[in-house]
């Protein structure tokens, strides 16, 4: 899989979500799933235009928090369980990858791109930008936070 990256600049926004915490990748479709069941009571029939992966914390040992999350506006409620995520302001490498193709996506940007593009991980949060055509166009949107090396 090759994949070539655009470049783009992104203010600081909010979103909210649903959390969880762990280090295998294959439990991240089953919160997926649960998607419309937790914005439901919130959201009633309205549709968010985006949804949202947030993948951050990092640890060495392989355990990251990853929010399930939709736009958030001020003085939204916000129920139990679920965290507003402020996204700081970041320079990303923006990848457009085949929904059926997100895992190997991620190898191929941290395995292969990212250790040879003259940039690093600026330490941010990754962030999965799902819009409502994606499913009808089978595309998704990987945003990578990067600073040149320097």
């Amino acid at each position: 899989m090759e994949l070539v990256p655009e470049f783009k600049y992104m203010p600081a926004y909010h979103v909210y979500g649903y959390t969880w915490v762990g280090s295998d990748n294959s439990e991240i479709p089953a919160l997926w799933k649960q998607l419309g069941e937790r914005f439901a009571p919130i959201l009633g029939s309205e549709c968010p235009e985006c949804n949202y992966g947030i993948g951050s914390d990092f640890q060495p040992d392989g355990v990251f928090t990853y929010t399930i999350a939709i736009d958030y506006k001020e003085g939204m409620l916000v129920p139990d369980g679920f965290r507003i995520h402020d996204i700081a302001p970041a320079y990303y490498a923006v990848f457009t990858v085949p929904m059926d193709a997100i895992g190997p996506a991620f190898g191929c940007i941290y395995g292969t791109w990212l250790p040879t593009s003259g940039y690093k991980h600026s330490g941010t949060p990754d962030v999965e930008i799902y819009e409502m055509t994606s499913h009808a166009t089978n595309s998704m949107q990987i945003l990578v936070p990067v600073t040149p090396v320097a």
